[in-house]
């Protein structure tokens, strides 16, 4: 294969990941983002408290689709399932940060820090799972 056609074959297969997570992604993001809105309002728990259930509930459900629908992984499952841990823990650090930074000392509405999480939170994650988390190894 040339090597043009190896960059068009490269440049395909990453549109089609970026399809795939954002879909994923996206899905699970809606679910987070609902998640926290009907406990905040249903149940009128605080916003950092609703962010955290909601995350947190949101995680096996977010291992399994990354690892099979999104980056399709093979290789060691305790390995990934350890990674996907860390990484998720970052995650839920910039989240749980953004309602405390934006929510509790900067006083707004806390659906700027669901924006704010909405949009920060998969950015970091595509780089980290794809980089990091889901990469073939031997373990």
């Amino acid at each position: 294969m040339s090597a043009r056609a190896q960059k068009r074959t490269e440049a395909i297969d990453l549109i089609k990941l970026l399809v795939r997570y954002g879909l994923v992604g996206g899905a699970l993001t809606l679910i987070y983002i609902l998640m926290t809105a009907v406990i905040i309002e249903l149940l009128r728990w605080p916003a950092l408290v609703s962010s955290v259930t909601a995350f947190t509930l949101n995680l096996p459900a977010a291992y399994f689709g990354h690892r099979h629908g999104t980056f399709q992984a093979e290789g060691s499952h305790l390995l990934q399932a350890r990674r996907f841990v860390i990484a998720m823990t970052v995650a839920f650090t910039v989240s749980t940060l953004s309602i405390i930074i934006i929510v509790n000392m900067m006083r707004l509405h806390y659906s700027l820090a669901l924006v704010t999480t909405a949009f920060l939170v998969p950015l970091i994650n595509f780089f980290v799972l794809k980089q990091w988390v889901f990469i073939a190894n031997d373990d």
